[in-house]
C-alpha cells in the first residue's frame, strides 16, 4: 500500500470515530429536544458530498446559547464512557474557547498551531450568540467580541494561535510580535476566558436579530439573520439525518462562495490531525 493510500485509510478511520460521537450527539439532543446546526465544512460535506469531504478531518456543530447552556450541564451528567464533554469552565487547561465532545479511547495530534497537540478524537460544539439590529449598537459589539477574541488567543499563543492560516499586513506583524515578546505571559488565560465569554453573552439570544456562532474560524461570517438558521430542516450526512440551518445555501455561500466547486488542491484546507498508535 502506497504511503497515500495509508494516510487516506488513517484520515477516513478519524472521521468514522468522528461520526460515532457526532451520532451520540444528535441522540442526546433529540431526547432532550435541543437545537443543533451542522456548520463550516461538516455542512458543506453534507450538502456537497453527503458525507465528509473527503480531505476534512473534523466535526462542527453549532447550538443556540440557550440550548448550548442545557447542552453542557446534560451531558455531564448523562454522557457514559468512553464519551465525554470537555469545556474550559470544566477544565481551566483545555485551549479552545467552545465545548468538545470526546471519545476517550482515541488520540489524536493535530498540527496546525504553534505547539503541536495531543488530544481525544472529538467534534467541536459552538454556541451561537446574537447581534442587534441597531448599526451603532452591532459595530461596538462587533469590536468589543473581536478585541476579547484577541486577548484570549493571545493568553493561549502557543496552543491556541493557527499556524497553517495565511497572514498578512497588520494582523501578520502582531502574530509576529506576540510570538518574539512572548507575550501570552503578560495574560492569566482563565481570566480572558471568562471576559470573552462575559461580552459574547450580554445581548440576550433570543433579542437579536442576527445569530451565528463567534468562537471559531470565519467570525462574523456566520453571524446572518435569524431566518436563515430557523426553523431548520435535515439533511443526509454518512448516511444518517442530521439538523442543518433552513436556508444552508445562504450561509454556505456567504463562508465559501461558489461552495459546490471543489477547490485546486493546493486550497484544500487539510487540518493535519493524526490518530495515534496505542
Amino acid at each position: 500500500m502506497s504511503c497515500e493510500n495509508k494516510q487516506d485509510e488513517r484520515l477516513r478511520d478519524l472521521q468514522l470515530i468522528e461520526f460515532g460521537i457526532l451520532k451520540k450527539f444528535k441522540e442526546l439532543c433529540d431526547k432532550h429536544n435541543l437545537t443543533y446546526y451542522l456548520i463550516g465544512g461538516t455542512l458543506l460535506g453534507a450538502v456537497r458530498h453527503k458525507g465528509f469531504i473527503p480531505w476534512d478531518d473534523d466535526v462542527d456543530v453549532s447550538m443556540p446559547r440557550p440550548d448550548y447552556a442545557k447542552f453542557i450541564s446534560i451531558a455531564q451528567n448523562e454522557l457514559e464512557e468512553p464519551y465525554r464533554l470537555v469545556t474550559k469552565e470544566i477544565d481551566p487547561s483545555i485551549v479552545c474557547s467552545f465545548a468538545r465532545m470526546i471519545d476517550k479511547r482515541i488520540k489524536v495530534k493535530t498540527e496546525y498551531t504553534k505547539s503541536p497537540q495531543v488530544n481525544y478524537a472529538g467534534i467541536d460544539v459552538f454556541p451561537m450568540d446574537a447581534m442587534p439590529e441597531n448599526k451603532f449598537h452591532y459595530f461596538f459589539r462587533k469590536y468589543h467580541i473581536l478585541f476579547r477574541r484577541k486577548l484570549f488567543v493571545i493568553s493561549e499563543f502557543n496552543d491556541a494561535a493557527c499556524i497553517t492560516k495565511d497572514r498578512r499586513g497588520l494582523e501578520k506583524a502582531i502574530f509576529i510580535l506576540i510570538d518574539k515578546c512572548k507575550l501570552e505571559r503578560l495574560f492569566n488565560s482563565m481570566r480572558q476566558f471568562r471576559a470573552y465569554h462575559r461580552v459574547l453573552t450580554k445581548y440576550p439570544y433570543d433579542r437579536g436579530r442576527y445569530v451565528g456562532q463567534l468562537l471559531g474560524g470565519y467570525i462574523y461570517k456566520y453571524m446572518m439573520e435569524r431566518e436563515v438558521y430557523e426553523p431548520g430542516k435535515e439533511l443526509e450526512f454518512e448516511g444518517e439525518l442530521f439538523r442543518v440551518p433552513e436556508n444552508y445555501d445562504a450561509l454556505l455561500r456567504n463562508l465559501y462562495g461558489d461552495y459546490m466547486m471543489l477547490p485546486p488542491e493546493d486550497k484544500r484546507d487539510k487540518h493535519k490531525s493524526t490518530i495515534l498508535d496505542e
